[in-house]
């Protein structure tokens, strides 16, 4: 059996899809309010003062801290049916298929956050690893990220976490970013920005 590792956002998707999460979650309105608030946030990311995933813990805060689990998780679950397929690649979704008919062990390892991920295992029969959110005792979002960001050297370590990579006779990764560059090192068969025409 051979191992494929796929990043999510740009790779398999057209575009980033935390910015489509916001929008189906929140009022347009209060997502325009929120950019102009946490804009120095985002130009602190960008100019790299601030790391991603401290910025992500500031902008998740601001929209769903104190959000209860459940009523976060189904948010998800329909964002993740609805929407997410309308942002996927055809031909990253041909490549998963092509893979899978291969019997190969196929992984999508992203940024993104897990709950809103989950609903892809259903539609493209994939695992999914992706960022971890913390919830308190009470069930409710305490505004930060469990763990680290799944981004960089944190996806290898999310993926020794659950992968034997030395059982797999060929490993395959598809990426399209910095943040993949570990991750598209444990291949044999590495692919940057793919499935673009």
């Amino acid at each position: 059996m051979n191992l494929a590792l796929f990043d999510f956002d740009g790779t398999i998707t057209h575009r980033d899809s935390f910015l489509d999460f916001l929008f189906y979650s929140q009022n347009p309105i209060q997502v325009i309010i929120g950019g102009i608030i946490l804009f120095p946030v985002l130009l602190f990311y960008k100019l790299g003062i601030l790391d991603n995933g401290k910025a992500k813990e500031i902008v998740l805060s601001y929209f769903f801290k104190g959000v209860n689990k459940k009523d976060f998780q189904k948010l998800c679950d329909d964002f993740g049916k609805q929407k997410l397929p309308k942002l996927f690649r055809e031909q990253a979704v041909e490549r998963i298929q092509w893979h899978l008919k291969q019997n190969d062990r196929v992984v999508v390892i992203s940024a993104s956050i897990e709950n809103y991920l989950f609903p892809i295992n259903g539609i493209l029969g994939v695992e999914v690893v992706g960022t971890q959110l913390q919830f308190s005792d009470t069930d409710t979002f305490t505004g930060k990220i469990a763990g680290k960001n799944c981004y960089g050297q944190e996806k290898v370590s999310r993926l020794n976490t659950i992968i034997q990579l030395n059982e797999y006779k060929e490993i395959y990764a598809y990426g399209d970013s910095k943040g993949d560059k570990e991750m598209l090192s444990l291949a044999q068969q590495a692919f940057y920005k793919p499935f673009r025409s």
